[in-house]
């Protein structure tokens, strides 16, 4: 005669299988979720690096000659991956990306304002007249483009800190 109950090997079975059904459930979505963020990042690590480069043309955007382009054209592209990027990053990263827009737009109305009122000086040099202002609204642009790209790395998880990789500009 058995010590166990008649329902016992029953109970245990049912248990058994309700254990694995969850299990298989509760995997499937660990396994939807780390799917979900792994898309999210690689969004992240296609628009956060795009971004910079973006601003970074903008910001070595020559006053003169005028044929170099138009401020307004970057900015467009920039503002346009923004709405992107922003969709994916964090409260961090949007708010940095907030600077960086506004401080695009300052540095892109400047410009616009610099062909407008002054004329190319020898070489294309710009007016001395207008030297601070632009080079206040660079450092602005510069300052924001550090910030956002230490938000983003902070978002995707890279140690160290941010330095941007600047090529010496060569005079003719």
């Amino acid at each position: 005669m058995s010590s166990s109950p008649w329902w016992g090997p029953s109970v245990f079975a049912l248990a058994g299988v309700l254990i694995g059904a969850l299990a298989t459930v509760g995997l499937g979505l660990l396994n939807r979720r780390s799917e979900r963020r792994r898309l999210s990042r690689d969004q992240k690590s296609r628009c956060y690096p795009e971004l910079l480069r973006l601003a970074t043309e903008l910001r070595r955007l020559p006053v003169w000659p005028v044929e170099a382009g138009d401020p307004r054209d970057r900015l467009d592209d920039l503002q346009s991956l923004a709405l992107e990027a922003g969709f994916y990053g964090t409260a961090e990263v949007n708010t940095a990306m907030s600077t960086l827009l506004g401080a695009a737009q300052e540095f892109a109305a400047m410009i616009t304002f610099l062909r407008a009122e002054s004329s190319p000086g020898h070489r294309n040099k710009l007016d001395q007249r207008f030297a601070e202002r632009h080079g206040t609204a660079t450092g602005e642009l510069t300052s924001a483009m550090t910030a956002f790209a230490t938000a983003g790395r902070h978002d995707l998880e890279i140690a160290g800190s941010f330095q941007p990789v600047e090529p010496k500009v060569l005079e003719p």
